[in-house]
């Protein structure tokens, strides 16, 4: 069974929606794929929670849609920005799932190569990174030897 550690983004219609969806698929992952998805980090405009064990995904996702915020969680993170947390939370892919911005591309275009500079790969459902920066994040895959899904 191969374990990988994910940190998520954004936990919106999109990011709960995709906890949902790991939630109501693991034992297929599990059986068929021999794969454990494990989220340890994960971000909303709140801040940052952090759980090496891994968050209960139906519970995060629920706590999500009745209006929750992170900061309400015991696992929160006074204080650290999502950029650290992914310098610390030892994480192999990050879901990238937070409100476009084609201006500047943050805060997915800082996220996403905080990710990438930390050996980290990559699935975006923000596509601003793409359009603002999109050689540069594929260089950084490429040095680091990840991957990047859009």
């Amino acid at each position: 069974m191969k374990t990988v550690r994910l940190a998520l983004v954004g936990v919106g219609n999109v990011g709960q929606r995709l906890l949902t969806l790991i939630d109501e698929r693991r034992e297929t992952l599990c059986k068929e794929y021999q794969l454990d998805l494990l989220l340890t980090c994960v971000a909303d405009s709140s801040g940052v929670a952090m759980n090496d064990s891994g968050f209960e995904l139906a519970a995060l996702a629920g706590h999500k849609a009745g209006r929750g915020r992170l900061a309400e969680l015991p696992e929160f993170c006074a204080g650290l920005s999502f950029t650290d947390a992914l310098e610390i939370a030892s994480c192999d892919m990050l879901l990238e799932t937070s409100p476009l911005d084609l201006e500047t591309g943050d805060p997915g275009l800082a996220n996403s190569r905080a990710a990438l500079q930390q050996g980290m790969h990559l699935v975006l459902a923000n596509k601003s990174p793409l359009a603002l920066a999109h050689g540069e994040l594929l260089d950084l895959a490429a040095t680091n030897d990840v991957g990047i899904l859009y």
